[in-house]
């Protein structure tokens, strides 16, 4: 689950006003202009693929999204023509006052850390007495960064799964046989097993050759 959050990506320059006597009597900070929104939290997509041997390959891409706060790349704003210095009349009581007016010139650019996942379910199914099989098993794509390697995939046979589905009727696939409740929620994209569940969903509709073919030409 993702949450649309917007963030600044622009900024106006900061502004500071000078009266005649060459004291400061306002200041502007940098003001944002423009704004990105990014989500923020897990969110999955999932597309599905016709292999040449009948079976189906089920690709799940999953985005966990964080934001880790902001980093400034401001600095202090002073007048124009004074290198780091604001003029004060005499000697100030409270230097602390004065703080806004030589920190007033903050930009803020969100830190957002987001990881990446794509996780792949290969699908055969068969049909016996209406009821339809399906042999399922995990497969991971994995991509060194900064190389020219080809992504390189990793069936984990170990963990093959049938699911067994009346026709016409929908099943559900929480998890792969024989691996653990960590395994699962990872490889299915859920971040937290606590606030939420993920779950694999095919409908079954298995047809003879010839009333696919009837099908087909009534289309």
């Amino acid at each position: 689950m993702a949450r649309e959050v917007p963030f600044p990506v622009a900024f106006a320059p900061p502004r500071i006003f000078v009266g005649p006597n060459g004291f400061v009597t306002g200041v502007v900070p940098a003001t944002p202009t423009r704004f990105q929104t990014r989500n923020i939290g897990v969110t999955s997509e999932a597309t599905r693929s016709i292999n040449p041997d009948g079976s189906v390959t089920l690709d799940i891409n999953t985005e966990a999204t964080e934001f880790e706060g902001f980093i400034q790349y401001g600095s202090g704003v002073f007048p124009a023509g004074v290198v780091g210095v604001v003029p004060v009349p005499g000697q100030a009581g409270n230097p602390v006052f004065f703080a806004p007016f030589i920190n007033t010139g903050g930009i803020s650019l969100p830190i957002i850390a987001t990881t990446r996942i794509k996780t792949s379910v290969v699908v055969r199914p068969r049909v016996q007495a209406g009821l339809v099989e399906l042999d399922l098993m995990p497969r991971l794509e994995v991509q060194l960064e900064d190389t020219a390697m080809e992504p390189q995939t990793v069936d984990l046979k170990q963990f093959h799964t049938v699911l067994q589905v009346q026709n016409q009727q929908v099943g559900r696939l929480h998890g792969f046989a024989g691996a653990d409740e960590d395994f699962n929620q990872h490889f299915l994209g859920a971040k937290d097993p606590k606030s939420g569940d993920t779950a694999i969903v095919v409908k079954v509709s298995a047809r003879t050759a010839a009333k696919a073919e009837r099908d087909a030409e009534e289309r």
